[in-house]
């Protein structure tokens, strides 16, 4: 997506893939972010993943279920709350 980004004119634009399940992944593309651009413009939260299971609860095992909710739950949560102080505005609750 940077690059599509970049081709379209778009500047200063990097991508940090990061683990949403793993909070050292998530604090250390924070740092990148703090040090390099001193700020955070825009957060593409985009993570989701099927498990590679059956779409039937019964057929498959507990521990594929808790994997797919870190990523898909906790997941959206994580990256938005631990770069909250790094981004150029807070986003306002009404």
């Amino acid at each position: 997506m940077a690059e599509e980004l970049k081709n379209n004119g778009y500047e200063n634009i990097k991508a940090i893939q990061i683990d949403v399940t793993n909070s050292v992944t998530v604090l250390a593309a924070k740092e990148t972010i703090e040090k390099e651009k001193g700020k955070l413009d825009i957060l593409i939260n985009n993570a989701g993943i099927l498990g590679g299971m059956e779409q039937n609860a019964t057929n498959t095992n507990i521990t594929i279920f808790k994997e797919v909710y870190e990523v898909n739950l906790f997941g959206v949560i994580t990256g938005p709350e631990t770069v909250k102080s790094t981004a150029a505005f807070s986003v306002k609750h009404t």
